[in-house]
């Protein structure tokens, strides 16, 4: 019974060394195993498409970890998009890739090394906004954000200081929008409020000077507004007075809303 216990351990342990040393044939990526064979971590690309979507499993496993530097310096690359098994991007996972200017990351992705976007200069990043993660690791980067509608609670700064961020689509469903959640985003021009939302924090849009335009979908009680955020001016006396609807300003600076 002991030599067989043996003669199968030894088995799985040459059939994992086999596997890390190889990669997928049809993808191009080299992989190698985790958690005892249950998962996959992406160790190295070998393509040389622009274009690379990368596979939710190898071998029937699921594809979960992008390893550290698995992608690091290459210029083919120009659109990446990860599928929902994967939960880590490591660390230089795709610096110095600096033709790159599409990733989408699922909202699957918890874990973000850091330098993963060092000197992708163009890039453009999409993400399916996941709670239990910050924006630090490639807040430079960040220009399009999707906030499901499983999501209820966007958290406090979450993401404060992206100031490439141009877009936010808010799915019906959040209810909480933080504290400081979009605090400095300058370059965020409109924004939509779902009428699932029953309560901004204070300064979730402060210092956004290139916002112009919010349309409220849905009716927010005066109790939930602080005093002077998160609209400066008479936005906020102008929204309690009307309610639904789409208000905007000429420019960043001016604190004269007017209802559409």
């Amino acid at each position: 019974m002991k030599k067989t216990i043996i003669t199968l351990t030894l088995l799985a342990v040459i059939a994992l060394s086999v596997f890390a040393q190889q990669y997928d044939p049809e993808s191009d990526f080299r992989a190698e195993p985790m958690d005892g064979g249950r998962s996959v971590r992406i160790t190295g690309y070998n393509g040389d498409k622009w274009t690379v979507r990368i596979p939710p499993r190898i071998r029937e496993i699921p594809v979960t970890h992008i390893g550290d530097r698995a992608f690091r310096d290459n210029r083919n690359l120009i659109s990446v998009t990860l599928p929902n098994s994967v939960t880590t991007i490591g660390q230089q996972a795709f610096s110095g890739c600096t033709n790159l200017n599409s990733v989408t990351i699922p909202n699957s992705v918890s874990s973000v090394g850091e330098q993963a976007f060092q000197g992708c200069a163009n890039l453009s990043i999409t993400w399916n906004y996941n709670p239990a993660l910050t924006a630090e690791n490639f807040k430079d980067y960040l220009k399009t954000v999707i906030i499901p509608d499983s999501v209820t609670i966007i958290g406090e700064g979450i993401f404060s200081g992206c100031t490439s961020l141009t877009s936010v689509t808010i799915e019906n469903g959040v209810t909480v929008i933080g504290d400081t959640a979009f605090y400095n985003c300058t370059s965020l021009a409109s924004v939509t409020i779902p009428n699932s939302v029953t309560s901004i924090r204070m300064g979730a849009f402060y210092g956004c000077t290139s916002l112009t335009s919010v349309t409220f979908q849905g009716t927010i009680n005066s109790a939930n507004f602080s005093i002077s955020d998160p609209f400066n001016g008479d936005l906020r006396a102008k929204y309690i007075a009307g309610g639904i609807g789409r208000y905007t300003r000429p420019n960043g600076s001016s604190q004269t809303w007017t209802k559409q």
